[in-house]
């Protein structure tokens, strides 16, 4: 039996409804619908990517429906699919602008209306671009015009320094990676090599060379217990290259003079010879702390009652006296004169006690 779209609707309906009374009104297990994206579903484009590897494909884009049909405005669809009613009709190699494109029949034999179109082109890729720049010096009265590789993106330049005039010739950039040079001057018919012509002239002819470079050194600290000795180091219009120890505390250093600049011998190189005394041991005399020495003057002595009035008199006798023999074996003549000051200081001190104990006798026996 043949049933119509619409009572098929009603009685898939209807079995629906009892359906959900017969599970007291549960949750049905029902099949999750086809989304976007699902490479099962033929009515997304990633299906048919994956049917036609290596291109893209678009959904109701790139061209319209006229009538019952789809005419495309792209020139590089590879396949173009119309599905109408629940079929899809495949065509490959469509042409941009014809009709004849629709849908396939229906059970009635007719042609449906569209219900979508999807249409797929090659994958475009973005060529990469390649580009080369170059910088200029200006000659000198040293070098001439000097022109090196400034910038090369996708690309390697030749000669890989640049080239210095005098120089008439070309440079050349060549593109790697599949890249391409954008149309120009110099640049290749297949866009792979970008040429350069040059005409460089030499150094500059009106001039000399300024002899106005130096360098020199001069000693700094000496060597201490703390650290070696050093060196000062002067230079102007040149640069100093790494210091050579060339034997045990000798050392050399080279400057180069500045382009454009000389020493005053007229060459670009100058070498200065220093030496560095190496810190000093901590043993040795001059790291050695010193004890100092006790003073040689004894303390001043006194006799008891020495002097005229009682009391004590001092005794100038120091240790500086000399001790060293005479000629005859004896003391010298300065040790003999002190040994007797100083026995007549302390004789006189006795007798002046004397005369004032027999001054206070004589007083008592008055009185």
């Amino acid at each position: 039996m043949v049933l119509s779209t619409r009572s098929a609707r009603k009685r898939v309906l209807a079995g629906v409804v009892a359906l959900v009374f017969a599970t007291g009104g549960l949750g049905l297990a029902m099949s999750a619908p086809a989304f976007a994206n699902d490479p099962g579903n033929t009515n997304d484009v990633t299906y048919w990517q994956a049917q036609y590897p290596g291109t893209d494909c678009f959904k109701d884009t790139g061209g319209s429906i006229v009538g019952k049909d789809v005419v495309l405005t792209v020139t590089d669809a590879v396949v173009l699919i119309v599905n109408g009613g629940s079929n899809d009709q495949v065509y490959p190699n469509p042409v941009a602008g014809q009709t004849g494109y629709h849908a396939p029949l229906n059970n009635g034999g007719q042609i449906p209306d569209v219900s979508h179109w999807i249409y797929c082109s090659p994958v475009k890729t973005v060529p990469l671009v390649a580009s080369a720049s170059t910088h200029v010096d200006g000659a000198t009265c040293t070098t001439g015009v000097k022109v090196t590789w400034d910038s090369l993106v996708n690309a390697v330049g030749s000669p890989a320094g640049g080239v210095v005039g005098p120089f008439t010739g070309n440079i050349v950039a060549t593109a790697i990676n599949g890249a391409k040079f954008a149309a120009g001057d110099g640049v290749s018919a297949d866009g792979t090599t970008l040429t350069i012509p040059l005409d460089l002239v030499g150094p500059r002819p009106d001039c000399t060379t300024p002899k106005d470079a130096t360098a020199s050194e001069q000693a700094g600290s000496v060597a201490t217990c703390d650290g070696p000795s050093t060196v000062t180091f002067s230079i102007t219009n040149a640069t100093w290259g790494d210091a050579v120890n060339t034997s045990g505390n000798n050392w050399t250093r080279t400057a180069t003079a500045d382009q454009g600049h000389e020493f005053a011998d007229g060459t670009s190189t100058a070498t200065v010879s220093y030496t560095i005394t190496p810190k000093l041991a901590a043993g040795s005399e001059a790291c050695t702390p010193t004890t100092p020495t006790p003073s040689a003057t004894p303390p001043s002595t006194s006799v008891p009652g020495g002097g005229t009035d009682g009391g004590d008199i001092a005794s100038s006798v120091h240790a500086s006296v000399s001790t060293a023999p005479s000629n005859n074996g004896g003391l010298n003549g300065t040790a003999l004169a002190i040994s007797l000051m100083a026995s007549l200081a302390l004789f006189g001190g006795i007798i002046g006690s004397r005369r004032v104990l027999k001054l206070r006798a004589r007083s008592g026996s008055a009185n």
